[in-house]
């Protein structure tokens, strides 16, 4: 196996083929895959992406936890943010959170359970963090994958909230320290 970054365009059949499989193709391509800041990962073999996920930086905003929020704004409550990190105070006072987003994290079915996701989102937060942007990450994990994530260190900082056509969903975060 070859694991690496590498172009969206050789990720999307896979994140079709596993995340939108009901859906037309084009839906496998998300809003700021193509930004300059965006990067893509991938663990592929025989050619083919087996376990893939993008990064995008995506900046959170920092709540007082008497704050009412919706579920899709873009936000953490200063409590949440304390809980992962203690270095977290400097962030906490710029009101905004330098973090990258994951998305589109996509296992192929005869892989699963081999442990490839964790070896992929280890490496990928590793490679992105070591860029100085930030070492906070966040992401939308479906239900399903909520348990991953967890066994991965990341926290839920929502309410179950649905995704239209796509199911039900958590926000999630982790700090990434370089190892």
């Amino acid at each position: 196996m070859e694991m690496r970054r590498c172009k969206v365009d050789e990720i999307l059949s896979l994140r079709h083929d596993v995340l939108r499989a009901e859906k037309p193709f084009e839906t496998a391509r998300f809003q700021g895959d193509d930004e300059s800041s965006s990067r893509h990962y991938a663990l592929f073999e025989g050619g083919s992406a087996r376990v893939c996920l993008s990064l995008l930086q995506r900046n959170l905003s920092i709540i007082d936890d008497s704050t009412e929020i919706a579920a899709d704004n873009l936000c953490v409550r200063r409590h949440q943010l304390s809980e992962i990190s203690e270095a977290a105070h400097s962030e906490m006072a710029a009101g905004t959170l330098n973090a990258w987003q994951l998305r589109g994290m996509a296992t192929a079915t005869e892989v699963q359970g081999r442990g490839l996701g964790t070896i992929l989102i280890q490496y990928a937060l590793n490679d992105a963090s070591s860029i100085g942007y930030s070492s906070y990450f966040w992401c939308n994990a479906r239900l399903k994958a909520v348990p991953f994530y967890e066994k991965n260190g990341w926290k839920c900082i929502s309410e179950e909230f649905d995704v239209p056509g796509i199911g039900p969903h958590f926000r999630m975060i982790t700090r990434f320290v370089n190892r």
